[in-house]
């Protein structure tokens, strides 16, 4: 049935109206009410315990439990991941501005900062100019250096961790994240910071 719509042009209507397996997939659709009249009418149903549904469901993921304090923050090695897109300039290692494929890691060793012209922002999903004129705006090694030769951090690892979060699967973020924290667990590192983009 679905596939004869299909071949005569009809149209599609939702997963739930058609039948088959929604596919994630949101698509523009006229309504009779406009869509602040449709939320109230949704609110009131769920405030009275009425059966709704949404337009938008919100996806549920797997949970992470936070890691333990660090201790003695003296005397622990920090380290940088970010998922903003700070690469060196030319992007070496391809980094897609979207949907990232890959994630890569560079040196740290004897930069006491992020020099404009050096190191560029990659990521799509937000105006990278600020982040272009000034790279440590995202990934603060300025003051991770700071911070280290105050003594509030032990040391900041020699290695920073890139890749782009816009419109990356979560599965694939997931797998990204595991790759980074095994290589942070065997180097020693005891805590990373994670700036948001």
């Amino acid at each position: 049935r679905l596939a004869k719509k299909m071949a005569s042009g009809e149209a599609i209507l939702s997963a739930k109206e058609e039948g088959y397996v929604p596919r994630g997939r949101r698509l523009n659709q006229l309504a009779d009410k406009p869509a602040a009249v449709r939320a109230v009418e949704m609110l009131h149903k769920k405030l009275a315990g009425e059966p709704y549904t949404t337009e938008t469901p919100v996806e549920s993921y797997e949970s992470v439990a936070p890691a333990k304090p660090i201790k003695n923050l003296a005397q622990a090695t920090i380290a940088l991941v970010t998922e903003a897109g700070i690469v060196p300039f030319g992007n070496p290692d391809r980094i897609r501005h979207a949907n990232a494929t890959n994630w890569a890691s560079y040196s740290l060793k004897g930069i006491d900062g992020l020099e404009s012209g050096q190191y560029e922002a990659v990521h799509g999903g937000f105006d990278a100019s600020f982040a272009n004129e000034d790279p440590d705006r995202v990934l603060p090694v300025d003051a991770m250096r700071f911070f280290e030769t105050q003594g509030y951090i032990g040391k900041l690892h020699d290695t920073y961790y890139a890749t782009v979060g816009n419109g990356t699967p979560v599965e694939r973020s997931a797998e990204f994240g595991a790759q980074m924290a095994q290589e942070l667990l065997e180097s020693g590192v005891h805590g990373v910071l994670i700036p948001s983009s």
